[in-house]
């Protein structure tokens, strides 16, 4: 899922920053445990004073992030073939 995240960017000419989520989680993490396992990837916007009333974002990222997320959604056809995470 991150190859495919990352070549996604690339053919959107969209900045993408890889990070690691350490004392926090979100849905994606349920989805990758769940079962046999789910390819499961997150889009985030970088952000600062997350869940407040100040949060803070830059409108560019936002705009990346979009952009990203609609080539996911334009190339679902071609999503890799994740059968091998099925394990029977």
């Amino acid at each position: 899922m991150k190859d495919y995240l990352l070549a996604t960017a690339r053919t959107k000419q969209a900045s993408l920053q890889l990070c690691t989520f350490n004392g926090g989680s979100n849905d994606s993490a349920a989805m990758a445990w769940a079962h046999h396992g789910i390819a499961a990837g997150s889009l985030t916007i970088p952000r600062r004073y997350s869940h407040s009333p100040m949060e803070l974002a830059d409108l560019r990222d936002a705009v990346g992030a979009l952009e990203i997320l609609r080539g996911v959604v334009e190339g679902m056809d071609s999503l890799p073939d994740f059968t091998f995470l099925a394990g029977d």
